[in-house]
């Protein structure tokens, strides 16, 4: 076998790991992304107030979703995050916003 031929199986094997690993992550992350939504609506209904601390782990979480509302979503609290006076949000921040741009 030529080493182009190993290579390439090698590779192969590599994205076919891939794509197993990232099916399992997206899965987990709609449901994350579900229960982050439930606890805002209840923090809403029921007038909580969110730290920016709080905010953040939200916007961390919805980051990863696939559905570009959520991350739209995450964008908003970690903006308000940063209003709050969140220095690490603001690189989150620009994170999230890259991902939905892309």
């Amino acid at each position: 076998m030529t080493i182009f031929k190993k290579v390439k199986k090698i590779l192969d094997s590599d994205q076919k790991d891939r794509e197993e690993l990232f099916k399992k992550i997206e899965n987990r992350d709609r449901i994350r992304a579900k229960e982050i939504k439930k606890l805002l609506q209840k923090a809403e209904t029921e007038k909580d107030y969110l730290s920016k601390r709080t905010l953040y782990y939200i916007g961390v979480v919805l980051q990863h979703s696939v559905d570009i509302n959520d991350q739209k979503i995450g964008a908003q609290l970690t903006k308000k995050s940063i209003a709050m006076g969140s220095k690490e949000s603001f690189k989150l921040y620009k994170a999230v916003i890259d991902r939905i741009l892309i």
